[in-house]
């Protein structure tokens, strides 16, 4: 693709050139209520110029679209996760309301708050 490209730039080139070379009568354009007498030349690089500029407007869209489906990409990447994440901290919390409301009052040795420690609120007293 490159070669293609680079190819097509240096033929354009070429024939730009030869046009501008060639074609050195007067001419008068009509623009925006405004006339300006130039060479058919000048008419020719004033609209290669158009061209260049529309490429580049069309190029920063392009890139501009493409910035946005990566952004909007990792979005929903990342609600996914996040998504994930909480199912697994509510089953997880489910297991430890269940292990708690199932405590016989008896310390196990991997509980690390034994239930002496606690009192009735939110908090617990170490």
């Amino acid at each position: 693709m490159l070669p293609l490209g680079l190819l097509l730039v240096i033929a354009a080139g070429v024939v730009g050139a030869v046009v501008a070379a060639n074609n050195t009568d007067a001419t008068t354009v009509s623009a925006f209520g405004q006339s300006y007498d130039t060479t058919q030349a000048g008419l020719f690089l004033a609209g290669a110029v158009a061209g260049v500029v529309l490429m580049l407007g069309l190029s920063l869209m392009i890139a501009g679209a493409r910035r946005r489906r990566v952004r909007g990409k990792r979005s929903r990447m990342h609600v996914r996760e996040v998504k994930a994440e909480r199912e697994q901290l509510a089953e997880e919390n489910a297991r430890l309301r269940e292990q708690v409301g199932s405590d016989d009052g008896v310390v196990h040795p991997e509980d690390p708050y034994p239930v002496e420690g606690r009192r009735a609120g939110k908090h617990t007293v170490l």
